[in-house]
């Protein structure tokens, strides 16, 4: 599998927040240059083929590799890749214009299109497409450079 550039996402509502993961939960989190390096590497993800799909993309952690941000009961989690076809689809993404602003990507679920990847209360989730603009920055990322390479 090619692994592309490492990336980091932040939030469209919060140009400050990042997503990433703790105690294996997706959420976004500030991050800035002064951030500890473990901080900066869970801001931080290998952009890789879909593991269902390869026109979309799976998130590989920086920090753990064949770990992948996927979605369980529409919480995103980090979890290690066990080969199966669910957990495959469950970690594949496929980026749309951004909802909120076209500059942006939006992700929608690979099993499930009509969710899309978005920040609720600073936690990573999937939840249907809603057409309120609240829920348009929520889905809204920018991709910016690695925080650490």
């Amino acid at each position: 599998m090619v692994i592309l550039p490492l990336y980091r996402q932040l939030t469209l509502n919060y140009p400050t927040y990042y997503i990433g993961q703790t105690n294996s939960l997706g959420y976004i989190q500030p991050v800035n240059s002064s951030s500890d390096t473990l901080t900066k590497n869970n801001a931080t993800w290998n952009f890789v083929p879909g593991l269902a799909n390869a026109n979309c993309v799976s998130c590989e952690s920086k920090t753990n590799s064949g770990y992948y941000l996927r979605h369980q009961g529409y919480r995103v989690q980090l979890n290690q890749n066990d080969n199966t076809d669910l957990f495959k689809a469950d970690a594949t993404f496929c980026p749309k214009l951004g909802l909120a602003d076209t500059t942006a990507l939006s992700f929608a679920s690979f099993n499930d299109p009509t969710h899309y990847l978005r920040n609720r209360n600073y936690e990573l989730r999937i939840e249907p497409q809603a057409g309120d603009i609240g829920y348009k920055n929520d889905a809204s990322f920018q991709i910016a450079a690695p925080w650490i390479q």
